[in-house]
């Protein structure tokens, strides 16, 4: 069943606009927009991937070029979907009209096995240990 996690399958969604507007301009034939989630979810640092995801709206895209060279394309799927399209500026509270975006708590990284002794034992401890263990 998709998505699985070892797999790149599913639908994929960004946690924030950031990410997202920083993918749109490296791929100019990708659109923007926003998506209710929900089936199986996979969740990544930066997004999810989701089993069934439906679109909510589509931003328009910042490229006067990228504009032109979409806007009937967009249009059709706007109308398809009867969904809006819309600034990128207003992209963000218009999906918080329908939930808030799940994105997870960084995780700190793990500490080695070293740094979790060195944590445990504090100088002095270390020293008398050592002193119990050579019958000091």
């Amino acid at each position: 069943m998709s998505p699985e996690p070892a797999c790149s399958c599913g639908i994929y969604a960004y946690h924030d606009i950031a990410p997202m507007t920083r993918a749109l301009r490296e791929e100019p034939y990708m659109f923007g927009g926003a998506v209710l989630c929900w089936g199986r979810i996979v969740i990544h640092p930066e997004g999810i991937r989701a089993q069934h995801a439906r679109p909510l709206a589509l931003c328009r895209p910042e490229s006067p070029a990228v504009q032109q060279r979409t806007a009937l394309l967009l249009r059709e799927v706007t109308r398809e979907y009867a969904i809006p399209l819309l600034e990128l500026r207003d992209l963000v509270a218009y999906a918080s009209e329908f939930g808030a975006s799940y994105k997870p708590e960084p995780t700190p990284p793990s500490r080695s096995g070293l740094d979790r002794v060195r944590g445990a034992f504090s100088w002095r401890q270390v020293r008398r240990r050592l002193g119990k263990a050579f019958g000091g």
